[in-house]
């Protein structure tokens, strides 16, 4: 199975005044595509996220026009979440990803995604930046291999086979 690479960005010291480092956030770059748009960026590793969602910016630059016909509150594949920050209001479609590999190679996946209910669309008025999430419902199909000790290690492998763009 493909291993993907996962980045882990640098720990912070002292963070909200604790005197010892935080582990710093995994990211997986990844390319997105629906309709014949594509966006490629980060989604964090979130082990406590139970579906994967994709953040506010990829979803207007993705999306675009199609956004605004969405309609949150009778569209048939209506989710709502409730976290730390409240309830979400979200629709899942489904998007093809492309994970690069250690290999060089791409590794294709269709998933149902969430995506958002945004209340400011203007990317420049979003105060509230939702990352994208890469939560279990894609890492539960593979193995999630962390080592924070040298060599920092951190890989997504054995992910279900999908569908090739």
């Amino acid at each position: 199975m493909p291993r993907i690479p996962v980045q882990v960005r640098a720990s912070q010291q002292g963070t909200s005044g604790l005197p010892w480092p935080s582990g710093g956030p995994a990211f997986v770059y990844t390319s997105a595509s629906w309709r014949g748009t594509k966006w490629f960026g980060p989604f964090l590793v979130d082990t406590g996220a139970a579906r994967t969602i994709l953040g506010t910016v990829p979803t207007m630059e993705l999306m675009r026009r199609d956004y605004g016909l969405i309609d949150f509150e009778r569209d048939p594949s209506r989710v709502s979440l409730g976290g730390i920050g409240g309830t979400l209001r979200c629709v899942v479609r489904e998007v093809d990803l492309s994970f690069p590999t250690e290999e060089g190679d791409p590794f294709y996946l269709t998933a149902p995604i969430l995506i958002p209910e945004i209340a400011d669309t203007s990317l420049a008025g979003m105060p509230n930046r939702l990352p994208s999430l890469l939560g279990r419902d894609l890492l539960g199909g593979g193995a999630l291999t962390l080592a924070y000790r040298l060599p920092t290690d951190l890989h997504l492998s054995n992910m279900p086979t999908g569908v090739s763009l």
